[in-house]
């Protein structure tokens, strides 16, 4: 979805029309997708590799390069660019609604050996909370990593945990990854909407 091939596509759209503002919801399913893959150790004492994190991480960020920079030399050159990161998700046996796709992190963790229930969400946490910290060091200008006009919302801790037994709707959460209706308004009434009325006022 966030391939290089997609991005391609969607520049198009940067010289096309004139957008207030960009927000892209990306990255965080290319990492947890793989979790299984960048594990080291075995069973439930392993541990995130540092090093096939930070080419994982560095893969997903030079994506998001191409695409902030696709912008350049286009009506949009400057419009800002609104990501945010996935809030701690539970790993547990919770596909899409009639089982249209995932479960995501669950069977990649339970495949690398990772069964207890307290590991896995150890290890997922713990990878999400980098990568918001890797994320947000392209939101600051003072950074190496710096992206001009690249703005990172900090959605993580909002949502109500869902249970590791429910493989369904629970807590806020609709199924393995995605919020319920219900969650999704608790994102844009604390976050999204007083955060963006705030940077777009007068845009």
């Amino acid at each position: 979805m966030f391939g290089a091939a997609r991005i391609s596509e969607v520049a198009q759209y940067f010289d096309a029309f004139s957008y207030k503002a960009i927000l892209l919801s990306a990255g965080g399913n290319d990492l947890i997708s793989q979790i299984g893959n960048l594990l080291t150790g075995s069973g439930n004492s392993a541990a995130l590799d540092d090093v096939k994190l930070k080419d994982a991480f560095r893969k997903v960020e030079t994506l998001l390069r191409t695409f902030a920079y696709a912008r350049v030399g286009t009506r949009n050159a400057e419009t800002r660019i609104f990501i945010h990161a996935y809030d701690f998700v539970t790993p547990r046996n919770a596909p899409v609604r009639h089982k249209i796709a995932g479960p995501w992190v669950y069977p990649r963790l339970m495949a690398a050996g990772v069964t207890d229930k307290a590991a896995q969400l150890r290890l997922v946490t713990e990878l999400l909370t980098r990568w918001m910290d890797r994320l947000t060091q392209l939101a600051l200008p003072d950074s190496p990593k710096y992206i001009p006009g690249f703005h990172v919302l900090l959605t993580q801790g909002l949502l109500k945990p869902a249970n590791a037994n429910d493989t369904a709707r629970s807590g806020d959460w609709e199924d393995a990854i995605h919020p319920t209706n219900a969650g999704y308004r608790v994102i844009a009434e604390r976050l999204y909407n007083p955060v963006l009325l705030a940077v777009l006022d007068g845009a």
